[in-house]
């Protein structure tokens, strides 16, 4: 309770009153993830070998529900930032837990999440965005309709078709990328950072 009553008061005293202010310039405001990072709310649930806090799933989800009280938008920002971490920490190589996690449980680096395109919706087994692998890097090419956390994101991870002979459902792969690269088009974002997001001919190599 003392954790919710933290965050609870952080949010009614910093956040809730520039509330107006926000919704009316659809802005975001990086200095808020900042103060996550800071406090440990940010990596509530991972472990501290990566800098987590050594929480909780239940520790994560009071954070986010307090933040959603007063600002849903921002709230889900941090849900995507959390999906991508836990993503890195589930499946991703020892070595990119190693160089990510440190800086994105304490929001010095933060990730977005692409999947959503026009045509497959959220399908992510429908993607027709590709990435082909070229020696060690892959090479996407597509766009993504919906991208949470994009213009102010360092890195992302999105979903791709790696394997075109792969009957349908199948040769999909999530991809961790730059977002920093000058083939890149970001669109207007909205309150909480949802844009589309364009590649035409990107390398990634993480």
């Amino acid at each position: 309770m003392r954790s919710r009553q933290r965050v609870r008061e952080y949010c009614e005293t910093k956040i809730l009153p520039l509330m107006p202010e926000l919704d009316a310039k659809m802005e975001f405001r990086r200095e808020f993830i900042d103060d996550f990072g800071k406090f440990g709310w940010m990596g509530v649930a991972f472990t501290s070998k990566y800098g987590g806090s050594e929480g909780d799933t239940i520790g994560y989800a009071i954070v986010k529900e307090e933040i959603a009280r007063v600002n849903s938008a921002l709230s889900l920002n941090l849900d995507t930032y959390y999906t991508a971490m836990e993503a890195i920490y589930k499946y991703g190589t020892e070595d990119l837990r190693q160089r990510f996690l440190p800086k994105l449980v304490t929001g010095k680096l933060l990730s977005a999440f692409t999947l959503t395109e026009r045509e497959a919706g959220s399908d992510a087994a429908a993607v027709g965005c590709t990435a082909i692998l070229d020696k060690d890097e892959y090479v996407i090419n597509g766009e993504k309709s919906v991208g949470v956390g994009v213009t102010v994101s360092d890195v992302a991870i999105g979903f791709f078709k790696t394997d075109s002979s792969q009957s349908p459902g199948r040769g999909i792969s999530a991809i961790m990328y730059g977002l920093n690269a000058p083939r890149i088009k970001k669109y207007p974002p909205t309150l909480s950072d949802c844009t589309r997001v364009a590649w035409e001919e990107l390398f990634s190599k993480m």
